[in-house]
């Protein structure tokens, strides 16, 4: 039964979201801001709230609590004093910023902008770490 509700879930995930999100980040001076992009929030919304409507339904409060928890937070950001650590991985253009428990924000940059923002982000975090592969 659970390998099946993997399965429906993946499948949805493809067939919803075409296996992409769209995101935007400000990175300045203050932190990292991951904003999630207008067509992206409308599409989340409304799997949001078929999720709380499924919850209401099957009279599941962790569903429902769920739905409102992703309905609430699309947004999100990491301020450089929480940053306890910045990974980066080049051949991927991404980097990894841990914050206290709980907390972490995933930076996926364009090629010709991933150098720019590595430098910049490794002049604001106290413990840097490259990946090797």
């Amino acid at each position: 039964m659970i390998s099946l509700l993997f399965l429906f879930t993946a499948v949805f995930i493809l067939v919803y979201y075409g296996n992409s999100y769209m995101l935007s980040y400000i990175v300045d001076e203050k932190g990292v801001w991951t904003l999630t992009r207008m067509a992206q929030k409308s599409r989340n919304r409304i799997a949001n709230i078929l999720l709380i409507f499924m919850g209401l339904l099957s009279r599941s409060p962790s569903a429902t609590g769920i739905g409102m928890m992703a309905a609430g937070r699309q947004d999100q950001s990491l301020k450089w004093k929480n940053v306890k650590k910045a990974l980066f991985y080049p051949k991927y253009n991404t980097i990894v910023l841990k914050g206290r428990y709980g907390e972490k924000s995933i930076i996926f940059c364009t090629q010709n902008k991933y150098d720019h923002v590595a430098s910049f982000v490794k002049s604001h975090c106290k413990v840097t770490i490259t990946a090797s592969n």
